[in-house]
């Protein structure tokens, strides 16, 4: 199964979050505390 897409509402720090994911490779990157462990 792959995931394509990602849109988050309301959830944890993100009112509204939207992501295309690339089917071979996707990186997330931000600072301390702004909720990348959240996404995945």
């Amino acid at each position: 199964m792959q995931i394509h897409h990602l849109i988050l509402q309301n959830f944890k720090g993100f009112e509204h979050f939207q992501m295309k994911l690339n089917s071979r490779f996707t990186l997330i990157v931000g600072r301390n505390g702004v909720g990348k462990s959240s996404i995945v």
